[in-house]
């Protein structure tokens, strides 16, 4: 295991060599003089820890080259600092806490203590090494661009997230169950400049109504029975950082007025409390309900529905995304065949025809089930229709939903070029459509205009009356 670096700055030799002989067993200790060389040690070198005399030459009544240095190592690198200071200078040592020092110790130096401190230090410097790992792995799992998706829809939906998640607005997520909203608040969260704060999940129908109160604004102790000590509710724990509000329509008339009240002020007050605080958080509500109805029929206020809805995002259901549902059933097959350890290539025709002709009531989260049940069962190289397992009696026979409006469009474009003899300028005005459009979508689906001239169109029908397209 590789020793943590511990950088020494301190004029006094005797000093230098007491702590040199103290901590080089279980450190590597490096040496600086007079400071002078601090910020090239540490580029180069790069010290877990740094002790630093705070009366480095010129020694001055005000030790400002030690105060100096101590800045520019708060300021540019990410090191803990313990400084060193005189016993009558507490006042400027605690001023260098007040500046980022994590600790200080006084002369004359008492060894055990100094171990102490720096095993302290170096503790907290690792929770904290750990805490900017996670937070960056984090960023990368929630990152835009990991949602799958590559259907007008989601690309839509990706354009929305990128300009909301610069700023602070309250963000309203519509859609089905099992559609990814949770995915898209930590994606919005994780690419804001709160993404160093806390994001804090609550599933406002998941929680009985006498305990959500509590749950999201805290209380104080003894304020019922029961209320042995204090507790810090779910908006308080999420200052400065993201508060996702799951089924946000499932909450309480008499609660939806104090949530209000929190977004209007940015204040709460804990339950059995008497102080306001004042609280700094972002607010991203998610519901499967139509709140519109809901206000009709009096279960949703109005006034609330106003101040969630800020930034709409709805998420369309799966059967609405048929681009996305090969796209994602490839992505669950990567991700499971990986977890279980089983070689599964692919899907085969049918099973994808199946992927792509079943209804998706349960969405993604049904797709990623049905994909990790099928490579489990699966016990070839390829995942079949039976596989899957899924129930599409109903609409074996049915075109997709692309497949059906491709076909509507081809028979809308015939249609106007029959009625204007072949001529793309009036069978583009009769739909009303740009001609560059109308010609595009005559090349896309291979039709013929030469068919529909009058000098030869009866006979062609005769010929064939299926022969619209070349």
């Amino acid at each position: 295991m590789q020793r943590s670096k511990i950088l020494i700055v301190d004029d006094e030799e005797n000093i230098r060599n007491q702590l040199l002989w103290g901590l080089s067993d279980d450190y590597e200790v490096l040496l600086s003089e007079d400071g002078s060389d601090v910020m090239d040690i540490v580029r180069k070198k790069r010290p877990n820890l740094i002790l630093l005399d705070l009366h480095l030459p010129p020694k001055t009544e005000t030790p400002n080259k030690g105060l100096d240095i101590l800045y520019n190592l708060i300021e540019d690198h990410e090191v803990k600092v313990i400084v060193i200071s005189g016993d009558g200078d507490r006042r400027v040592a605690l001023k260098a806490i007040d500046m980022g020092a994590c600790d200080y110790i006084l002369k004359p130096i008492n060894l055990n203590e100094l171990k102490i401190l720096i095993k302290r230090a170096l503790y907290v410097q690792r929770l904290e090494e750990e805490n900017r790992y996670l937070n960056n792995e984090l960023t990368k799992k929630y990152s835009f661009e990991n949602i799958i998706g590559c259907s007008s829809q989601m690309k839509e939906i990706f354009s929305i997230i990128k300009k909301v998640s610069d700023t602070d607005a309250t963000v309203l997520i519509t859609g089905e169950n099992g559609t990814g909203k949770e995915l898209i608040a930590r994606t919005i969260h994780y690419c804001s400049p709160r993404k160093k704060g806390p994001f804090q999940v609550i599933n406002c129908g998941a929680i009985p109504e006498q305990l959500l109160e509590s749950e999201l604004f805290g209380y104080e102790r003894g304020s019922f029975t029961g209320a042995y000590e204090r507790k810090i509710g779910k908006i308080e724990l999420a200052d400065k950082g993201t508060l996702f509000l799951d089924e946000i329509g499932e909450l309480s008339l008499t609660l939806q007025v104090k949530l209000l009240r929190f977004l209007q002020e940015h204040e709460i007050e804990r339950i059995g409390g008497t102080k306001r605080l004042k609280v700094n958080v972002r607010v991203i509500a998610a519901t499967n309900k139509d709140l519109k109805k809901a206000i009709k029929d009096g279960g949703f206020r109005e006034d609330l529905f106003y101040r969630l809805n800020v930034i709409p995002i709805e998420i369309p259901p799966l059967r609405e995304r048929e681009d996305d549902i090969i796209l994602l059933a490839k992505y669950f097959l990567d991700q499971t065949t990986k977890k279980v350890k089983k070689k599964v290539k692919g899907f085969s025709k049918s099973a994808e025809q199946a992927l792509r002709q079943y209804s998706w009531p349960g969405n993604v989260r049904e797709l990623k089930n049905r994909i990790e049940r099928a490579v489990i069962l699966c016990s070839k190289n390829f995942i079949s229709e039976k596989d899957l397992g899924l129930n599409i009696k109903r609409t074996e026979n049915l075109l997709s939903l692309k497949q059906a409006k491709s076909k509507l469009e081809k028979e809308y474009i015939s249609k106007a070029l029959e009625m204007s003899q072949g001529n793309i300028t009036k069978a583009a005005k009769i739909i009303d459509v740009n001609r560059m459009v109308f010609t595009r979508l005559v090349k896309k689906y291979h039709i013929n205009k030469e068919f529909f001239k009058m000098q030869d169109f009866g006979k062609k029908i005769g010929e064939n009356k299926n022969s619209y397209y070349r």
